[in-house]
């Protein structure tokens, strides 16, 4: 026992503030998330504790060792806390009530049954000042409305939760969503476009000529699958062929994540490379794409997560900084804390960072093992594989009770034809305002691949997943205890280097 508490010790020496600071704003969340305080305690509460931190902080800045560093550390704890039960008071909307709501539309539009809906922040509500997150749904009308459009809607606010779907008024509160708007048809009135130099207005723009290009050029089902490839938007995509890949555990390559963010960077220098623009440069143009990218996707956990993992890296290039990528992970991870702690209990948000966690933390080492017994691109992609599926196994157990072992033999082919149907994608286009003829090669080849992908995807989602029942979520953080603590172990038994130092 004495030498597991001896592990334990150096393992939390071994941890940087950033890492440290992660975990204890994870605590802090989840003990804030199990309290249900009356909004009179939580103010009395944040102001004490803001007051303690002020008096208490200061003289022990400078040092971060011993118990200096656990009262700094208790001092973040209790902000946090405070922090979390502030943010999670719900703004007093005026409820099943006719009113006029003066909103800005954050996201793109989703067909819902017979209405579409947006994410929106409340600016206005009948004149009086009110500010939050709402979900607003009206029924299909002639009224032109997209995203980043400043609106006046009459309609009504509806509590949650909406839908009879288990589990989804805990995602929409996840995600930040505080209350329904159900807008009346035809009392939906723009109030102010965005400019045409902003960000969101060349993000609209471009969103319309990719699924004009692909409507122009390729088959309804290839359009849907080259369009949600791009764009994250998944409401063309027949029910078949996403039950097919849920099925088959590859839905992931439909969810706008690291992987395309990672590649459109990559295919983005080494353009820049190509026609001699200087490193220097190239990187900061790459740094300025994956801003606009994250613009252009909306508000998605993992295009946040790997647009501030990948400009992260940029900066300690540019600024000569050692590159220790679970450092980068933890930083990242307290930025999107910042803009909303609640995210903790997005299963996008977990799934995003576990995956993550799990390929920087293991993969390395698991790579190193299985390349001693087969081709190094086949000991890579099992490596990356495994080490997703054991991080991301609760999460799915929990929130979708199904867990697809299969995927770990379906990815080896999907991953990298996904990869170059989202290059074929790129490439068609780059050529469609250059060049025709050769942009409708290009999307005849894609073509051809995006059939491959579903018949491979078909084939595998035969196999039935695994069902889970009555897993419950406060295990979450109990079984990525013992397994992130279960491998350190193993890895300090096997000699082998810390993963996080490790290039991949």
């Amino acid at each position: 026992m004495r030498r597991v508490f001896k592990h334990i010790e150096d393992s939390v020496h071994s941890f940087t503030f950033a890492q440290k600071v992660s975990i204890v704003l994870v605590v802090a969340t989840l003990a804030s998330l199990s309290l249900k305080l009356p909004k009179q305690i939580i103010v009395i509460y944040t102001v004490a504790a803001c007051g303690f931190s002020l008096v208490v902080v200061p003289p022990i800045a400078i040092r971060k060792r011993g118990i200096e560093g656990f009262i700094l550390f208790l001092c973040l704890f209790l902000l946090a806390l405070g922090f979390v039960q502030i943010r999670n008071i719900p703004t007093p909307f005026p409820l099943e009530k006719a009113v006029a709501v003066k909103m800005k539309l954050v996201s793109y539009p989703r067909a819902s049954g017979r209405a579409i809906q947006f994410r929106a922040v409340v600016l206005d509500v009948e004149g009086r000042r009110m500010r939050g997150r709402v979900l607003f749904r009206i029924p299909f009308t002639s009224e032109e409305i997209e995203r980043g459009d400043k609106v006046e809607a009459q309609g009504m606010f509806f509590p949650l939760p909406f839908q009879r779907i288990e589990g989804y008024a805990r995602y929409l509160q996840s995600s930040g969503i505080e209350a329904i708007f159900e807008g009346y048809s035809g009392r939906v009135s723009v109030l102010q476009e965005p400019a045409l130099t902003r960000p969101v207005h060349l993000a609209n723009r471009m969103r319309r000529y990719i699924e004009g290009v692909h409507k122009g050029l390729l088959p309804p089902a290839q359009e849907a699958f080259a369009t949600a490839l791009l764009t994250g938007n998944r409401d063309l995509i027949p029910r078949e062929l996403m039950e097919v890949f849920r099925r088959s555990g590859t839905m992931h390559i439909l969810a706008v994540s690291g992987l395309h963010v990672g590649f459109l960077s990559l295919f983005l220098l080494f353009f820049l490379r190509l026609v001699r623009i200087p490193k220097l440069y190239a990187y900061v143009l790459v740094g300025l794409f994956i801003v606009f990218f994250m613009i252009f996707i909306g508000e998605r956990s993992s295009v946040r997560r790997a647009s501030l993992m990948a400009l992260c890296g940029i900066a300690c290039y540019l600024f000569d900084r050692d590159r220790n990528y679970l450092n980068v992970l933890a930083l990242s991870f307290i930025i999107l804390w910042l803009i909303n702690p609640l995210s903790l209990l997005n299963p996008g948000f977990l799934l995003s960072f576990s995956a993550t966690f799990g390929i920087l933390f293991l993969t390395p080492v698991l790579y190193r093992w299985l390349g001693r017994f087969m081709p190094r691109y086949l000991a890579g992609s099992i490596a990356v594989t495994l080490s997703v599926q054991l991080f991301i196994f609760p999460v799915m157990a929990a929130y979708f009770r199904t867990f697809s072992y299969i995927n770990l033999i379906a990815n080896l082919p999907i991953v990298p034809l996904t990869g170059l149907s989202l290059a074929l994608c790129v490439l068609t286009l780059l050529f469609y305002p250059l060049f025709l003829p050769l942009a409708v090669i290009i999307a005849e080849v894609n073509t051809v691949v995006i059939a491959t992908i579903a018949r491979i995807a078909a084939f595998f989602s035969h196999v039935p997943p695994l069902r889970i029942e009555g897993f419950p979520m406060q295990i979450l953080p109990v079984y990525l205890l013992f397994v992130v603590f279960g491998l350190w172990l193993l890895k300090r038994s096997f000699h082998e280097a810390p993963a996080s130092d490790d290039k991949l």
